[in-house]
């Protein structure tokens, strides 16, 4: 039973984790006037103590300016154990609605955006200076995937404090680096991320772009609306 509780807080803290580092548009490269909706198949795993557990699934992310949502469905398994992840956000109006279950059950949150240090659709940089979150980008040259040619970055953050434990339920200090090919919108990323203390000590994720096309203000109606009926 240990085991299994264990490892239930490892399937939400893998999807919160992952939600988090994919996506950043690269933390200030670019501006927030493009306008897309892009469909991603994402897999890796996490290393918790002598445990490595494999995740697979896809993940839909619209921007549009400063608003946006994503859509994600994960698969988590291990030994006798399955874990379906899913979950949805949406950022409208400053307020940023997030809904995420780990099979039936289901957390709703509501904050504002600009009390995060990242805006959590298009991953750009809100504020520079946050005590417990440093992130640099650099370019690194040309890339190409899927006959689209972009440029590639990689990109360093440390996370201690406060948003290591919100994002990976320690203490830190946490250390992610990705390497992302940017054309108008993603087109990969590949980040590993490592823990200097507490039980997880890699987690390896890779997504890369199925299709592309218009940004959905239905999607986006829809989402929000599934996330408010849930509300308390």
């Amino acid at each position: 039973m240990r085991k299994v509780v264990a490892l239930s807080a490892l399937a939400v803290g893998a999807v919160v984790a992952v939600v988090f580092i994919l996506f950043f548009n690269t933390g200030g490269v670019r501006g927030g006037s493009l306008s897309y909706e892009a469909n991603y198949t994402v897999s890796g795993y996490a290393v918790y103590g002598k445990d490595k557990i494999p995740l697979s699934g896809w993940m839909i992310v619209g921007v549009k300016g400063d608003e946006g949502y994503a859509v994600y469905r994960f698969e988590v398994e291990y030994l006798f154990l399955k874990f379906r992840l899913t979950g949805a956000e949406v950022v409208k109006d400053g307020i940023y609605y997030k809904i995420s279950c780990m099979n039936d059950e289901c957390q709703v949150e509501k904050t504002r955006v600009d009390e995060l240090p990242v805006h959590p659709i298009t991953r750009q940089i809100l504020k520079k200076e946050v005590p417990g979150f440093k992130a640099t980008v650099k370019e690194l040259g040309d890339c190409e995937y899927a006959g689209r040619k972009g440029k590639l970055y990689e990109r360093e953050v440390e996370i201690e404090g406060r948003y290591a434990e919100l994002l990976y339920g320690e203490k830190g200090p946490i250390y992610e680096n990705s390497l992302m090919c940017l054309a108008d919108f993603e087109l990969y990323e590949k980040t590993v991320v490592k823990s200097a203390s507490g039980e997880l000590s890699e987690m390896r994720v890779e997504a890369y772009i199925n299709s592309s096309g218009p940004y959905s203000q239905e999607r986006l109606n829809t989402i929000l609306w599934e996330i408010k009926s849930r509300e308390k």
